[in-house]
């Protein structure tokens, strides 16, 4: 991201009313713990450190999607 990295947007869309409930799933680059304190301390759905290649990222997409597909949000 140009302007701000995922941890500010995050806190920015995490205050915001409309925003607030749609779950989130971290893709950051740190394997170090400050990056997963960081991520989860806004409530995110899942943390997740980006793969190296492009088959592996492809994978990764296919796991969030079924993950995303059977889960249900509450009313």
């Amino acid at each position: 991201m140009v302007r701000m990295n995922g941890i500010e947007f995050l806190k920015i869309a995490k205050g915001d009313d409309k925003l607030r409930r749609i779950p989130v799933v971290m893709l950051i680059t740190s394997k170090g713990e400050q990056g997963r304190t960081d991520s989860f301390n806004p409530s995110v759905a899942g943390y997740i450190v980006k793969p190296t290649f492009y088959k592996q990222v492809v994978e990764m997409v296919r796991a969030i999607n079924s993950c995303s597909t059977v889960s249900e949000l509450p009313v």
